[in-house]
């Protein structure tokens, strides 16, 4: 039977406290509560004596503030006896993630960043974080990230961040970019998605469970309702036949396969499952009547009148 390994108590209390240290700053108060409520340390701990383990930390290296009215009379971890060495790529990517996550407007992911940026410095030589400041501000002065284009929805995506971590369903009001109509759809908002040059509303139709991904230039408002989002989105799909030299041609897409090869008819069936289906639409119709959407319905119906709308605008009188 094994035994049950005995902790020794002074030992864990001063790994507790780099633990905790290197996560936030603490009052000597604060500290004192944490130790007591603990169950490996419950103990009523003096000033003394956690000020006896802090000092244990400096003789070890750990390079640790003391407490003043600019700081709260918080103590803080600011250096790790131990060095990480980054080389220039690394120190490189630090740096272009702090800017590309500046850039996208999402305040949650860049507290995030930037907890991790406080903790990664900690273990940095002087030398590295003065080249990694400069590197900063060169990078800042540089790149036109903070100036792209999803600063001009910069207000829109902060709000739907807030809508996602409260996992709220919502109304979104938008632009059909089909037949440019008013449109508006109840939606279990999930995510906020960005690619090289776009940034999307990710979530699925509380009605038909289907999920949606709606462009951020089409969205002219979002409306939190009282309800919370639930469940989780189903795979809705889109069948459409190509033919001839487009299906000879054709280059699966991602989350697309071809589920049926006619070699007699020149045809392949293909089953996309892409959620951005108004950038479907625009590339199916790129293949003219070399293409030919077989389910569903609502989707062929749907091409069926933006064909139609098209035709008019080329009908003339005879004179």
């Amino acid at each position: 039977m094994n035994k049950k390994a005995k902790i020794i108590s002074t030992a864990y209390r001063v790994l507790l406290l780099i633990k905790l240290l290197n996560e936030n700053d603490y009052t000597i108060e604060e500290l004192a509560d944490i130790f007591l409520c603990n169950p490996n340390t419950a103990k009523n701990l003096s000033k003394e004596a956690i000020l006896k383990y802090i000092y244990t930390l400096r003789l070890a290296g750990y390079s640790i503030s003391k407490p003043s009215i600019a700081n709260n009379h918080k103590y803080r971890l600011t250096r790790m006896p131990e060095v990480i060495k980054l080389n220039e790529e690394e120190l490189n990517t630090l740096v272009i993630l702090e800017r590309y996550i500046a850039s996208i407007h999402l305040n949650n992911l860049r507290k995030n960043y930037d907890d991790f940026f406080k903790k990664i410095s900690k273990y940095l030589s002087e030398e590295q974080l003065i080249i990694l400041n400069n590197k900063r501000k060169t990078f800042k002065d540089q790149l036109a990230f903070h100036n792209s284009h999803y600063s001009k929805h910069a207000a829109l995506i902060k709000k739907a961040e807030q809508l996602c971590l409260e996992e709220r369903r919502v109304i979104v009001k938008y632009i059909n970019p089909l037949d440019d109509k008013d449109m508006q759809m109840v939606l279990d908002i999930k995510a906020i998605k960005f690619d090289s040059k776009d940034v999307y509303i990710a979530g699925h139709s509380s009605i038909t469970g289907e999920k949606q991904l709606i462009h951020m230039s089409y969205i002219q408002d979002i409306k939190s309702l009282p309800a919370k989002a639930k469940g989780n989105a189903m795979t809705s799909s889109v069948i459409f036949k190509l033919k001839d030299r487009v299906a000879k041609g054709y280059r699966l897409y991602e989350d697309e396969k071809i589920t049926q090869t006619d070699t007699k008819e020149a045809t392949i069936t293909v089953t996309s499952y892409i959620d951005d289906k108004d950038l479907l639409f625009r590339r199916l119709l790129r293949y003219g009547d070399y293409c030919e959407i077989i389910y569903p319905a609502y989707v062929r119906n749907d091409i069926v009148k933006i064909i139609h709308n098209t035709l008019k605008n080329y009908q003339t009188s005879i004179l």
